[in-house]
């Protein structure tokens, strides 16, 4: 998402977690666009966040901001347009071993500003079938060229 200039100011200032307020970070965590500690990142405690700032949620259970997409999945392996989803520069996913993580929803922070990555987890199947519906749209075109050419 496009930070406001306010946003920016708290990034280019931040010293603390923007979701447990308690532990330091000197660095946005890359591909997220965040100050998180590790973890708010793995753990799904992330104090304030978890009292309704969440888009999806709006719940009080733990989620964590990253969620992993396993590479060694049986949807993976037999389909490579997934290799070039996740591959792709502009998805912010962080690589570690087989795994890529993924924000894990969309989120806002207190003043309602959108935060983290445009694509989350549950996007990348989203992803995919836009892809087969291109895909099947231009074989359906082709074969009315065809047809009209004949």
């Amino acid at each position: 998402h496009v930070p406001s200039p306010l946003r920016l100011l708290r990034l280019a200032n931040g010293k603390r977690c923007e979701f447990c307020l308690t532990s330091g970070t000197n660095h946005v965590r890359p591909g997220l666009g965040v100050f998180a500690c590790w973890n708010c990142v793995v753990s799904g405690k992330q104090g304030r966040w978890n009292r309704g700032y969440s888009r999806n949620s709006g719940s009080s259970s733990s989620i964590k901001l990253t969620k992993a997409w396993k590479t060694s999945w049986v949807r993976y392996r037999k389909n490579p347009i997934y290799r070039t989803i996740l591959s792709y520069s502009r998805v912010a996913s962080n690589e570690y071993g087989t795994n890529h993580y993924f924000w894990s929803e969309h989120r806002c922070d207190v003043s309602g500003e959108r935060v983290g990555p445009l694509v989350t987890w549950g996007d990348v199947d989203d992803l995919k079938s836009y892809y087969d519906q291109l895909k099947t749209a231009a074989a359906a075109k082709e074969a009315a060229a065809t047809a009209a050419a004949i």
